[in-house]
């Protein structure tokens, strides 16, 4: 996949799962400042986190891991662009937050992994 569509569908992708865990797991996952609605701060979220993944995907065309390897790679880069996005000082403009940050952003990264990986095999093309 190229990497416009990566991020196009990565990003819709991570939205919905922003939107679901906030709606469900809202004491852990928290959208929304005086600086942000939780509209545009999951909208953000999402654009941000797909397009990690979609200069990961970019950078690792040429390289030749295997499957599991590139999911461990992606849930990395999930988890850590998650965890910064929550523990910088630009969470508060974002307007995301987690409580227990670190195991919120484990557990959130790999959640979006999985559905990332399922909208990569939807789209791709690939069986």
């Amino acid at each position: 996949m190229n990497f416009k569509k990566n991020l196009l569908w990565f990003s819709l992708a991570n939205a919905i799962v922003f939107y679901l865990a906030s709606m469900f797991f809202s004491y852990y996952v928290i959208f929304g400042t005086a600086h942000a609605n939780p509209l545009q701060a999951v909208i953000v979220s999402a654009i941000l986190v797909a397009l990690v993944i979609s200069l990961v995907g970019k950078w690792g065309v040429d390289k030749k891991f295997s499957e599991g390897v590139w999911m461990l790679i992606y849930w990395l880069a999930n988890t850590a662009t998650l965890y910064a996005l929550v523990r910088t000082p630009v969470a508060e403009y974002i307007g995301m937050g987690f409580r227990k940050a670190s195991v919120t952003a484990f557990v959130l990264g790999f959640v979006i992994n999985c559905v990332q990986y399922g909208v990569w095999k939807a789209t791709s093309g690939k069986k």
